[in-house]
C-alpha cells in the first residue's frame, strides 16, 4: 500500500515575495548612502588636488624666476589663473610673456568669504621672493566641505597648503 504525502506550502524551498521585496529596498538604501558619501568624497578629493596643484604650480614659477634669473607673475581669476614672465625689469607687468594659457580651476578662487579674484597680479621677483603682500595671501576656494586642505597661504618666500578658518587660513 502506498501512502501519500501532502507537501505543505511551508515546507517549499525559495523566498517569498515579500522576502524579495525587503532585500530589495535595503540594496536600494544602502546604495543610494554610499552614491551620497561617494560623491562628498570626490568633491573633498577635488578640492584637495587643486590646493595641491596651486602649491605646486606657484612653487615651480617661484623655482622658474630663480633659475631664470627673471621677473614672474600670478594673475588669480575667480575660474583661473595664469603665470606671465618678464625679459627685463623695466618691462611693465602687463606685458610679461604668458607661459601658460592659464589653469582652469574646479572651485572658484577667493579672497575671503565674500570676494572673489578678479585679475589681480602679484609679482615674484629673480629670487623667487613674492612682492608687495604683506605677511600672508590667503587663496581660498570656494567649497564648504571637509577637505583637509582648501585654501593656500602664499608668502614671501613659501607656499602652503591650509584648511580654511573662518577669513583665515590655518597652514597644513
Amino acid at each position: 500500500m502506498t501512502t501519500m504525502h501532502r507537501v505543505s506550502p511551508l515546507n517549499k524551498l525559495g523566498f517569498t515575495l515579500v522576502e524579495l521585496v525587503v532585500i530589495i529596498a535595503i540594496i536600494a538604501t544602502l546604495l543610494s548612502i554610499s552614491t551620497i558619501a561617494f560623491h562628498d568624497w570626490m568633491l573633498k578629493s577635488r578640492a584637495e588636488a587643486q590646493i595641491r596643484q596651486i602649491v605646486a604650480d606657484v612653487n615651480s614659477i617661484r623655482l622658474r624666476a630663480m633659475t631664470t634669473k627673471q621677473r614672474h607673475s600670478i594673475e588669480l581669476d575667480a575660474d583661473r589663473y595664469v603665470f606671465r614672465s618678464y625679459s627685463s625689469e623695466n618691462e611693465s607687468i602687463d606685458d610679461g610673456r604668458l607661459i601658460s594659457d592659464g589653469q582652469q580651476v574646479a572651485f572658484r578662487l577667493m579672497k575671503d568669504s565674500t570676494s572673489f579674484f578678479a585679475g589681480e597680479r602679484y609679482e615674484f621677483d629673480q629670487r623667487g621672493m613674492l612682492q608687495d603682500i604683506g605677511d600672508v595671501l590667503p587663496i581660498f576656494l570656494e567649497y564648504d566641505g571637509n577637505a583637509n586642505q582648501d585654501c593656500a597661504n602664499l608668502r614671501v618666500i613659501r607656499v602652503n597648503g591650509g584648511k580654511k578658518s573662518g577669513d583665515t587660513c590655518d597652514d597644513k
